[in-house]
C-alpha cells in the first residue's frame, strides 16, 4: 500500500511538472506571436509611411520639372526663416552675407524638413528668401562647402528626408552646385545624381552626418565618414573617404595609403578642418564625431562619443603624380593629441574655421554628467561654451569675452540644475517602488530630504531667475547644433536646439560676436517661438525630466 501512495504522489509530481512546462511553453509561444504580430504591424506602418515619402518626393520632382524660375523675395525687417536644426549654414564666399539651406524640426507630433534657401545681408540686417522649383529635395543633415570662383559656388552633397513621424528616412547621394551670380540670380545645377557609370569609379553611399573640406586650392572637396539609417536595426556609420572634382564632376575613391597604421573609427557628426600652412601635402584635422552601436538587449543602443583627432593626409601615390590627376593620391591618417583646455566632450559643437586657416572657433554642445544603471539613456547638459582651436599647435583655448562670462555661467547652471533636478526625480522614483516592495523604509527620510533641497533650489531660482533673465541677452543661451560661420572676423552663431522638459526647443536667433576685439556678444535676431504639440510635462517645465536619450538628429 505504500509503494502504491509512493507511485501515486511521484505520478501527481510529474503532472504538475507537465502541466507546469506547458504554461510555460503556451505563454513563450502566446509571447513570440504577439512579438511577430508586432513587428508585422510595424512593417506595415514602415512600408505605408515609406509609399507616402515616395509619394511626397515624386511630387516635388514634378514641380522642379515643370518651374525653373527663380522667385527671390526681401522679408520684412521682423520676418525671418522659421526654427531649424540640422541645416547648411555659412559665410557668402565672395558677399558679406550669411547663407542657410535646408534643415529639420519636430513639433512633437510632426516632424518638418526643409528645402529653402535664404541668405542674410549683414549690412541691411534683412533675410532674403531665393525660390525654385529646380532645387534639391527637403533634406537635412546635409554638408556643404563654398569656394569663391565664378562670383561664388555652393557644393552640397547628401542628407536626408523623414517622414512625418520620424519613423521613415530616404538618404540622398546627389551633389549640387549653387551658382551664387548667374544671371543675376542663385541658380541650382544638380552635377551628379549618385549613380556610378562604371565598377571602377565608385560614389559615396547615400548618407547623412558626413563632412565636406576643400582641398587642392578649391578645385576638389574631400568628403569622409557620416551614416545610413534604414530604420531597420541600428544605423550604418562610415569612415570612407572620396574625392569630387569640381571641374569633372566626377567622383574618386580615396583608397589608405601603405603607411597608414590605423584609421579612425566609423562616425559621424565629427570636425574636419584644413591645416594651414602645408608645404607638401594637402592636410587637414578630423575630431571628434557620434556613432551608435547595438547594446546588450535586443532594442537597446549605446551612444559612443568620439573624442581622438587625427591629421588626414593626402598623399601622391608617386612623385610624378600631379594634382591634376585625383586617381593618383591615397590617404593616411596620423593620430593627434590636442592640448590646452576643452570641454569634456565634442558633441553638439558646432566649429568654423577662420580665412586664414590658423583659428576654428566653436560654440555650444552637450555634456554628459550621468548615466542609469544601464548606461543606455544619458543625463545631458547644454552647454554655452565658447571655444577657441589654435589648429598650428592643435592646443584648445577658452576665449574670454569682456562682457558675458558671469551670463554664460548663469546659463550652464541653469542647465546643470535641470539635469540634477531629473536626477533626483529618478532617485525618488527608484525609492518609492522599493518601498512598495517592502526593501527599503527608510528611503522616505531620502524622499523628504532631496524634496527640501529642491524646494530651496526652487525659492533661491525664483529670487534670482529676474536678474538672470536680463543677463541671458548679453550671451547666447545653452544649446548644441547651431549654426557656427565667420566673416572676416566676426563670428556668427545662428540657432541650435536645447531641451526643456519633454519638449526639444529649437532656436531661430542669431548672434555675432567680433573675435578681434572680444568685446560683448550682438543679438541682431532673436529667437522666434514655434509650436510645440507634444507633451510638455509639468507646468514648471524647466525642473522636468530631461533625459534626452540621444537621437539621429544629435548625430548631425
Amino acid at each position: 500500500l505504500e509503494s502504491v501512495v509512493s507511485v501515486g504522489r511521484e505520478n501527481a509530481q510529474e503532472r504538475r511538472k507537465r502541466r507546469e512546462v506547458r504554461r510555460v511553453k503556451e505563454k513563450s509561444k502566446a509571447e513570440r506571436e504577439e512579438y511577430k504580430a508586432a513587428k508585422s504591424i510595424q512593417h506595415h506602418e514602415r512600408k505605408d509611411e515609406m509609399k507616402e515619402l515616395e509619394a511626397v518626393l515624386s511630387q516635388l520632382q514634378k514641380q522642379a520639372k515643370s518651374e525653373s524660375k527663380v522667385h527671390v523675395s526681401l522679408l520684412d525687417a521682423d520676418q525671418a526663416p522659421e526654427p531649424r536644426i540640422n541645416s547648411v549654414f555659412l559665410a557668402h564666399p565672395t558677399r558679406n552675407e550669411l547663407i542657410l539651406h535646408g534643415g529639420e524640426r519636430y513639433d512633437g507630433d510632426v516632424h518638418h524638413v526643409f528645402s529653402d534657401l535664404y541668405t542674410y545681408s549683414i549690412g541691411k540686417a534683412r533675410w532674403k528668401q531665393i525660390q525654385s522649383g529646380y532645387q534639391p529635395a527637403p533634406r537635412c543633415g546635409h554638408a556643404a562647402v563654398s569656394r569663391a570662383v565664378h562670383g561664388g559656388q555652393v557644393f552640397l552633397f547628401g542628407g536626408e528626408y523623414a517622414s512625418k513621424s520620424g519613423n521613415v528616412f530616404k538618404h540622398y547621394q546627389d551633389s549640387w552646385i549653387l551658382h551664387l551670380a548667374r544671371d543675376h540670380s542663385p541658380q541650382w545645377e544638380c552635377v551628379h545624381d549618385g549613380s556610378s557609370t562604371s565598377s571602377s569609379k565608385p560614389v559615396p553611399s547615400a548618407r547623412s552626418g558626413h563632412r565636406l573640406a576643400l582641398v587642392h586650392n578649391g578645385k576638389r572637396v574631400l568628403l569622409f565618414g557620416g551614416f545610413h539609417d534604414s530604420g531597420r536595426g541600428s544605423p550604418k556609420y562610415f569612415n570612407d573617404c572620396f574625392l569630387f572634382c569640381l571641374e569633372s564632376y566626377q567622383w574618386h575613391r580615396v583608397d589608405l595609403s601603405p603607411k597608414c597604421i590605423a584609421s579612425p573609427e566609423p562616425r559621424s557628426a565629427f570636425h574636419l578642418i584644413n591645416l594651414p600652412n602645408q608645404e607638401s601635402n594637402e592636410t587637414l584635422m578630423l575630431f571628434g564625431g557620434y556613432s551608435r552601436k547595438r547594446g546588450k538587449k535586443a532594442d537597446d543602443e549605446v551612444s559612443i562619443i568620439h573624442e581622438d583627432a587625427f591629421e588626414v593626409i593626402l598623399e601622391p601615390v608617386s612623385e610624378s603624380s600631379s594634382i591634376e590627376n585625383e586617381n593618383h593620391f591615397r590617404v593616411r591618417y596620423d593620430s593627434v593629441r590636442t592640448s590646452g583646455n576643452a570641454q569634456e566632450t565634442l558633441q553638439g559643437l558646432r566649429m568654423c574655421c577662420v580665412m586664414n586657416g590658423t583659428e576654428a572657433w566653436g560654440f555650444g554642445g552637450v555634456k554628459e554628467i550621468a548615466a542609469d544603471d544601464d548606461g543606455l539613456v544619458l543625463k545631458e547638459v547644454f552647454s554655452a561654451q565658447l571655444l577657441l582651436l589654435l589648429l598650428g599647435k592643435s592646443k584648445w583655448v577658452i576665449p574670454k569675452v569682456e562682457s558675458g562670462d558671469d551670463v554664460k555661467k548663469v546659463h550652464e547652471s541653469t542647465q546643470l540644475k535641470r539635469a540634477l533636478a531629473a536626477q533626483r526625480r529618478r532617485a525618488r522614483r527608484r525609492a518609492a517602488k522599493q518601498q512598495q516592495a517592502g526593501k527599503e523604509i527608510e528611503t522616505k527620510l531620502e524622499v523628504a530630504e532631496e524634496n527640501s533641497e529642491e524646494n530651496d533650489g526652487a525659492r533661491q531660482d525664483e529670487g534670482m531667475k529676474q536678474n538672470e533673465d536680463d543677463k541671458k541677452k548679453d550671451w547666447p543661451c545653452a544649446r548644441a547644433n547651431a549654426g557656427v560661420a565667420i566673416v572676416g572676423k566676426v563670428l556668427y552663431v545662428y540657432g541650435g536646439y536645447y531641451e526643456k522638459g519633454e519638449r526639444q526647443v529649437v532656436l531661430s536667433d542669431l548672434y555675432r560676436l567680433d573675435t578681434s576685439k572680444m568685446q560683448s556678444w550682438e543679438c541682431i535676431q532673436t529667437t522666434k517661438i514655434h509650436e510645440w504639440r507634444g507633451s510638455s510635462g509639468s507646468d514648471d517645465s524647466e525642473h522636468s525630466e530631461s533625459s534626452s536619450e540621444s537621437s539621429d538628429s544629435d548625430s548631425w
